[in-house]
C-alpha cells in the first residue's frame, strides 16, 4: 500500500518550447514602432529534437535541434534553457541553413527540472514586435539512474499516476484517465497544469487532484468514474487519500469526502491539528487543548458524527499515524509510541520537547514501522523496524532525509537532497532510485517509479561492475577544425556492458571538461595564437571504473581577428535614445514624438508626442524609475522626468545628471583606429569584436536571480545604428 501526503507532484525536469503566431500588429502605437514593409508568414518547423512533449531523457546529453523554412528569409532561432525561463542559464542563438543544432550535458540537472524555449522567426526581426516568430514549447525529463527499466510509455502525455489497470494522464492540458486494457480515454478536466496543482491520485472509483485556480484560490476535485465534482478551497490547504476517501484541511475547517458515494462533510477542526484517515474512512483527530482531553485520541465518523475516544495516554498524545491495525503516535516528551490491541509501548525514546513529523519522519505498514532516530546535534538517521520488533538503521547521511513512503513488504523509499533512495534490508544497502522528480507507485506488488511519459519499474541493485570501458580500434580522439583561440575536438565513443556514464576530457593533464555519456564533441575554448595543446579522454562507466587514457596534440594558427556576426534584434521608425535589459527609448521620425518599449511584454507607451508644438525633442535617456529627456524651443532647452504614465519634474537645462550611468566591465576597453571601434579583451590580449560601419558598440549588464537562487550577470554587448539595435 503506497500511502502518504500528496504534495506537487513533478519538478520534473520540464524542457518548456511554447507554440503561438504572431502575423498582425498587436496595437497602433506599437504598429509604427516595428519596420515591416513584406507581408509575410512565419517559419514552417519540419523538425524538433526532443521529439516529443514530456519525453524522458536518459544520457544527461541532451541534444536540442530545430529545422525550419521560410518563404522569404533564412530562420533565425533563439533558445533559452534553464529550470525557470525567467532566469535561463543558457541563452543562444543561430542564423543559417535553417537549422539549429546543439548538445547540451545536462548531468547538473540529473533529476531535476529543465525548461526550454525555441523562438524561430523568419530572421528580420526575432525579437521585436511584428516578427513573423513561432514559439515552441515542450516538457523533458532528466533521469539518468541504472536502477530503472522502461516498461510502458505514453507518448506526448506525462503520466500522474497509475495502478493495474489504468493511466492518469495530462495530455495538452487535458486531465485524461485511460483504461491499460482497451485504451478507452475519459477527459476529465481541461486547462489543467502540474505546476499550479497539489497532487493528482488515483481512486478505486475514479480520481482526485487538487489545482490552483487562480487568486490564492485552489479547488478539490474527485471523479467517481461517472461525474465530476469540486469544493473551492483556500491557498495552502494539506490533503490526504485514502481509499475512496479524501481528508482535506482548510482554514478551520476540516472536509471529508466519499469519492464513490459523493457523500460530502465539513468538520469543524482547527487547522494547525494533525489529522488521519483510517482505512474504512473514520479519522483519527487531536484534542483541541482547552476541553480537558488533552491525552487523548479521538475517532470520529463523519457520517454518523460520532466522536469516541481511539486511546488515552499521559502526555500529550499528537500526529496519530496509522495502517489501520496499530496507531503511532508522539508525546511531549519526544518519545514515538505505538497503540495497538489495547496496549500502549515505546517505540523510540526521542528527544525532549522535539517532536517528530507524522509521515515524514514516522510511518507504519502492515506492521512495519520506519522513523527517525535524533541524534545529537544532528537530524538524525532513518531506521526500519520489523514487525517482530527488530531495528536496523537505514542511512547513514550527513545531510536530512525524510521518508518518503513505506510498502508493506517493508521496502523504505526516502528523500534526500531532492533523490529518491530505497532501503534494501537484505543486504543492508540503500540505493539511488531517481531524482524525486517522479511518483513512486507499487503496481501488482512490483515497485514503479513514473516520470514524463514513461512507467519505470525499479531493479533491484546491480551485482557490482568491474570491467572498464573500451575504445574502438583506430584513431579514437581527432579533430576536426582549430582557431586562434579554439579547437573542436571528435571521439568515437567507448563500449561498456552497462553504458558509459560520463567522459573526463584533459588538457595538457589538467581536468578540462566532465562531459555526459553519449557526448561524442567537445570545442576548447580560450586557447592561445600559434601554440601545441595536449588533449586526452578517459570514459567511466555508472560503477566508476575508468578506461585508458587516449591523446591526441594540436596546434592552433595565428590571430587574425574577425567581427563577430550580429543579429537584428529590434527596428523602429526612428532613433533609438537608450536602452537597458527591459526597456528601450526610441524617438520617432521627425523628433515630435518619443516611446518606451517594454522588452519583456512587447509592449509601449508613448512619452511624448508634440501635437503642433515647435518642441524638438533633443535628448532623452532612462533613469532607474522612469525617463529623462530634453525638449527645445527656439534654441532654449527644457528637461523633464517622467515615470509611472506623468511628468514628475521639469526643470531648465539638459539635466544629463539624472540618466543611468554605465561603464565598462573590467578587463574590456573600447578604442577606435582609422574610423573603426575595436572591442579589447585585456585579460585575454586579443580584439574581440570590430566595427567598421555605422553605429556605435553598447555595453549592457543583464543580471538575473530566481527564487532560492545567486543572483548572476550577463554581459552583453549590442551595436545601435539611428533605429536599429544588433545583439553582438
Amino acid at each position: 500500500m503506497d500511502r502518504r501526503f500528496l504534495f506537487l507532484i513533478g519538478s520534473a525536469l520540464v524542457l518548456a518550447l511554447t507554440v503561438f503566431f504572431q502575423t498582425t500588429r498587436e496595437a497602433e502605437a506599437a504598429s509604427s514602432a516595428i519596420s515591416s514593409d513584406i507581408a509575410d508568414e512565419p517559419p514552417v518547423i519540419t523538425r524538433l529534437e526532443p521529439a516529443s512533449d514530456h519525453a524522458v531523457i536518459r544520457s544527461n546529453s541532451l541534444q536540442v535541434l530545430a529545422e525550419a523554412e521560410d518563404d522569404l528569409a533564412q530562420p533565425s532561432f533563439l533558445v533559452q534553457i534553464g529550470r525557470d525561463l525567467r532566469y535561463p542559464d543558457i541563452v543562444e542563438s543561430d542564423q543559417g541553413a535553417g537549422r539549429f543544432d546543439r548538445v547540451y550535458d545536462v548531468t547538473r540537472y540529473d533529476g531535476k527540472s529543465l525548461n526550454i524555449q525555441y523562438s524561430i522567426s523568419d530572421g528580420r526581426l526575432p525579437d521585436g514586435e511584428d516578427n513573423r516568430r513561432v514559439n515552441v514549447k515542450r516538457t523533458v525529463h532528466i533521469e539518468s539512474s541504472p536502477a530503472l527499466a522502461e516498461t510502458d510509455r505514453e507518448p506526448d502525455a506525462q503520466i500522474l499516476d497509475a495502478d493495474a489497470s489504468r493511466l492518469l494522464l495530462l495530455r495538452n492540458g487535458a486531465l485524461i484517465v485511460k483504461e491499460r486494457m482497451n485504451g478507452t480515454e475519459t477527459e476529465l478536466l481541461e486547462g489543467v497544469t502540474t505546476d499550479r496543482s497539489d497532487g493528482f491520485k488515483l481512486t478505486p472509483a475514479g480520481a482526485v487532484f487538487l489545482i490552483d485556480t487562480g487568486w490564492y484560490e485552489l479547488k478539490l476535485f474527485w471523479w467517481n468514474g461517472e461525474s465530476l465534482m469540486s469544493i473551492p478551497l483556500e491557498s495552502g490547504a494539506v490533503w490526504q487519500a485514502r481509499g475512496n476517501y479524501i481528508a482535506c484541511s482548510d482554514a478551520g475547517t476540516l472536509h471529508w469526502i466519499d469519492t464513490a458515494a459523493g457523500t460530502v462533510r465539513h468538520i469543524p477542526y482547527a487547522y494547525d491539528l494533525n489529522f488521519e484517515l483510517e482505512p474504512g474512512g473514520t479519522l483519527l483527530l487531536e484534542p483541541s487543548g482547552n476541553d480537558g482531553h488533552n491525552d487523548d485520541i479521538v475517532r470520529y465518523d463523519p457520517l454518523t458524527g460520532s466522536a469516541t475516544t481511539a486511546f488515552s495516554y499521559p502526555g500529550a498524545p499528537r500526529g496519530p499515524v496509522t495502517d489501520g491495525s496499530a496507531i503511532l503516535f508522539t508525546l511531549n516528551d519526544g518519545r514515538l509510541m505505538k497503540f495497538a490491541d489495547g496496549t500502549v509501548t515505546e517505540v523510540n525514546a526521542g528527544t525532549v520537547g522535539e517532536r517528530r513529523s507524522p509521515h515524514k519522519d514516522y510511518e507504519i505498514n502492515e506492521g512495519w514501522i520506519a522513523f527517525r532516530k535524533p541524534d545529537a546535534g544532528s537530524e538524525g538517521q532513518l531506521y526500519l523496524q520489523s514487525p517482530e520488533g527488530t531495528a536496523t538503521q537505514a542511512t547513514n547521511f550527513d545531510s536530512n532525509a525524510d521518508i518518503h513512503c513505506l510498502d508493506g513488504s517493508g521496502t523504505l523509499i526516502f528523500n534526500r537532497d531532492g533523490q529518491l533512495y530505497r532501503y534494501d534490508r537484505e543486504i543492508n544497502n540503500s540505493t539511488r532510485i531517481a531524482g524525486a522528480a517522479g511518483v513512486v507507485r507499487w503496481i501488482d506488488g512490483q515497485l514503479r517509479y513514473l516520470l514524463g511519459d514513461t512507467i519505470f519499474a525499479v531493479q533491484q541493485q546491480p551485482p557490482e561492475d568491474t570491467e572498464a570501458p573500451a575504445w574502438p580500434e583506430g584513431d579514437v580522439l581527432t579533430f576536426s577544425h582549430a582557431t586562434y583561440s579554439s579547437a573542436a575536438l571528435r571521439w568515437q565513443q567507448a563500449a561498456d556492458e552497462g553504458g558509459v556514464s560520463k567522459y573526463l576530457l584533459y588538457q595538457n593533464d589538467q581536468l578540462l571538461a566532465t562531459l555526459s555519456g553519449t557526448a561524442n564533441s567537445y570545442e576548447a575554448q580560450a586557447l592561445s595564437p600559434k601554440s601545441t595543446y595536449l588533449f586526452s579522454l578517459v570514459a567511466v562507466d555508472a560503477a566508476g571504473n575508468e578506461s585508458e587514457k587516449k591523446t591526441a596534440a594540436i596546434v592552433t594558427v595565428v590571430y587574425q581577428p574577425v567581427p563577430k556576426p550580429e543579429t537584428l534584434l529590434y527596428s523602429f521608425e526612428g532613433t533609438i535614445l537608450d536602452f537597458d535589459q527591459k526597456r528601450i527609448l526610441w524617438k520617432q521620425s521627425g523628433n515630435n514624438a518619443l516611446w518606451l518599449y517594454d522588452r519583456i511584454d512587447k509592449s509601449q507607451v508613448k512619452i511624448y508626442e508634440a501635437s503642433g508644438s515647435s518642441s524638438m525633442i533633443t535628448k532623452g535617456g532612462l533613469s532607474v524609475e522612469g525617463v529623462v529627456y530634453t525638449l527645445t524651443a527656439d534654441g532654449s532647452p527644457t528637461t523633464y522626468e517622467w515615470k509611472n504614465g506623468a511628468v514628475v519634474h521639469e526643470w531648465e537645462g539638459e539635466g544629463q545628471s539624472h540618466y543611468q550611468t554605465r561603464g565598462l566591465p573590467d578587463g574590456k576597453a573600447l578604442y577606435k583606429v582609422d574610423g573603426k571601434t575595436y572591442l579589447y579583451d585585456v585579460q585575454e590580449g586579443k580584439i574581440i569584436y570590430s566595427l567598421g560601419g555605422t553605429g556605435s558598440v553598447q555595453y549592457r549588464e543583464h543580471r538575473f536571480g530566481g527564487s532560492g537562487e545567486q543572483p548572476y550577470r550577463i554581459d552583453a554587448w549590442y551595436r545601435m545604428d539611428g533605429g536599429s539595435l544588433y545583439g553582438v
